[in-house]
């Protein structure tokens, strides 16, 4: 097996090569930066003609007031995502029962939380969540499926578009109050930064130590499924952040510090990484996040993954 280097990018594209974000043009006309270095391109997320001035009270971006006078039926965790895994469980969440894990399908799954004016705005993270958790399913399966290659494979995702996505789902799910105990709505006892939640989704971004966050699974994952909860402060009812638990590998999409480890910020070794290199027993992959703040530490996440996984 053909072991990748810890201390370099091996980006394996040519200019003349099509494009590992799959648009369908060349290397050298999509991705492929001056500096060398690839960087997933992020649509604009405003909606496209002039402000309306109208805030629609039941759309979860009401306080930018350019909304449309229609709700969307919103899937807050995206179709194309719930339609890569066999089964989705939630638990933990701030309306749930405690220790309750509750199941379901792409149909409980939506609610009108968004006009759809924005539905259509912020469409695209969908498009790239689903494109992320793709490239991550096929390098997962490349590292342990009996095969005779032994050449490493490389993926490229959008960080910056992933990381954005949690923060729309985190919110979706908050919005939706999809869940409810003897008649009452759990979830209204738990606050979310929505300024800040808006504030990024709006092109501003967030700053460290706040997004995304990739680091081994820590807790017992859903086979062949994706598990969702969110990181909680309970003490002072906050909703900080959402993580998503794949086998092996687990996102943490970070809103707010409260309810947080202050040393896990502090290092920050598992902060927005540009590589994440998944070793398997007789093969490897090399999973390249894109981020337009390319100030940033160069971070670098290696998991090992075994064949039961």
């Amino acid at each position: 097996m053909k072991k990748l280097n810890p201390n370099s990018l091996d980006i394996p594209w040519r200019a003349q090569d099509p494009c590992p974000c799959f648009s369908g043009k060349k290397y050298s006309e999509c991705c492929l930066q001056p500096d060398g270095l690839p960087l997933v391109d992020l649509p604009s997320l405003l909606p496209a003609t002039n402000r309306t001035g109208h805030r629609n009270p039941g759309c979860y971006m009401q306080t930018t007031a350019n909304c449309s006078e229609k709700l969307s039926r919103e899937h807050y965790i995206s179709k194309n995502i719930l339609d890569q895994f066999n089964q989705l469980a939630a638990s933990g969440l701030p309306w749930h029962l405690d220790d309750q894990m509750v199941k379901y399908g792409a149909n409980a799954l939506a609610s009108k939380v968004l006009c759809s004016r924005h539905n259509t705005a912020l469409s695209p993270l969908d498009s790239a969540a689903g494109h992320a958790f793709r490239q991550i399913t096929d390098a997962m399966n490349y590292v342990t499926k009996k095969s005779l290659a032994r050449q490493p494979k490389f993926f490229l995702v959008s960080g910056d578009a992933l990381e954005l996505w949690g923060i729309k789902t985190l919110l979706g799910l908050y919005s939706a109050k999809v869940a409810r105990s003897k008649g009452k709505v759990l979830a209204a006892d738990y606050e979310v930064d929505v300024v800040t939640a808006l504030k990024a989704l709006s092109g501003g971004g967030v700053l460290k130590p706040l997004g995304l966050y990739i680091h081994p699974s820590t807790g017992e994952a859903i086979r062949h499924g994706i598990g969702v909860a969110p990181l909680t402060a309970n003490d002072e009812k906050v909703l900080s952040g959402l993580r998503m638990n794949m086998t092996g590998i687990t996102l943490d999409f970070i809103l707010d510090q409260r309810g947080g480890n202050p040393r896990f910020f502090e290092e920050g070794q598992f902060y927005r990484p540009w590589i994440l290199d998944l070793n398997g027993p007789e093969r490897c992959a090399r999973i390249i996040f894109t981020w337009a703040a390319r100030t940033q530490k160069a971070t670098r996440v290696s998991l090992d993954i075994s064949k039961s996984q």
